[in-house]
């Protein structure tokens, strides 16, 4: 009989236990998912993409987008280039440069490769990056791309797309 009741104890336990965490779970679960929307819904964010783009016949070509308006702090989100060259150019080296505190930074990444879908009579390059880069009121972002060898044929070409999010300041 001793026994029998200590099992009875240990269910309602167990019962109490699973009843609390049925009601208690539900709560602290939306009070986690209502801190990620309000993060995400933040009145204080606005969309932002912007875009340049432009031809050379050298090896480097760069295009730098409008400045930023004044009062609002920009956060880069992605990066994405396209462009074509010369047939016998089969990489392409992406670089951004920002002004973020009133210190201007260039960030280069490793070597694109022709997609192929141009030869042979040229070469195409696509690239897309996501990370989380600022820049100041009035300054504009910068855009380069450089290949091995200049471009007379076919030209360089540079498109550069960057999205994410301004901030009024105060």
């Amino acid at each position: 009989m001793k026994l029998l009741k200590e099992a009875l104890a240990v269910l309602g336990a167990l019962i109490l236990l699973a009843v609390m965490a049925v009601i208690v779970m539900p709560k602290a679960t939306r009070a986690v998912v209502a801190a990620l929307v309000r993060d995400e819904d933040q009145p204080a964010r606005h969309p932002f993409v912007t875009f340049c783009s432009t031809t050379s016949p050298g090896k480097y070509a760069t295009c730098s987008t409008p400045a930023i308006p004044a009062g609002e702090e920009v956060v880069i989100e992605t990066v994405s280039v396209s462009g074509n060259a010369d047939p016998g150019n089969l990489s392409f080296l992406p670089e951004l440069t920002t002004t973020s505190a009133g210190t201007e930074a260039s960030f280069a990444w490793d070597a694109v490769t022709d997609v192929g879908f141009g030869q042979p009579k040229f070469s195409e390059f696509a690239w897309a990056h996501s990370m989380r880069l600022y820049a100041d009121p009035g300054t504009s972002l910068s855009c380069q791309v450089g290949t091995a060898a200049a471009n007379p044929e076919t030209l360089l070409v540079l498109n550069c797309h960057l999205s994410g999010y301004w901030v009024s300041l105060p």
